[in-house]
């Protein structure tokens, strides 16, 4: 039991980290849309001229950060679900109860393919 209060405390802050980086690239997808660049607008003219309108360091920085904090983010998200998925187990005693199971084997649902779209059946 102290294992599994472990665990959640590991979830939660996990969760909060999350939380937190999502604050950080909101805020940062904010400013770069303040800079009229945007998160992936262009930084040259029609005539491949970096715009004089932009300081292209501090967008190009911002860009990158972003870049870092999506990667990170979605790490958390990773570690999360990993997370949670465990405790889960522990609490069905990681036996072979029905819960684990994805729907589709369950026999309710619709069979989809890789990207989403549903299959003909």
């Amino acid at each position: 039991m102290e294992a599994q209060q472990a665990a959640r405390a590991a979830l939660k802050a996990l969760a909060n980290r999350r939380d937190a980086l999502s604050s950080q690239m909101l805020a940062l997808a904010e400013e770069l849309e303040a800079t009229g660049a945007g998160v992936s607008g262009r930084l040259v003219d029609s005539e491949g001229f970096p715009r004089a309108d932009v300081d292209l360091y501090a967008v190009r920085a911002a860009r990158g950060r972003l870049a870092s904090l999506k990667t990170d983010y979605e790490e958390a998200t990773r570690q999360l679900e990993a997370g949670l998925a465990a405790l889960h187990a522990s609490f069905s005693g990681g036996g072979g109860g029905g819960a684990s199971a994805p729907p589709a084997s369950r026999g309710g649902g619709r069979q989809e393919e890789a990207d989403g779209v549903p299959m003909a059946t």
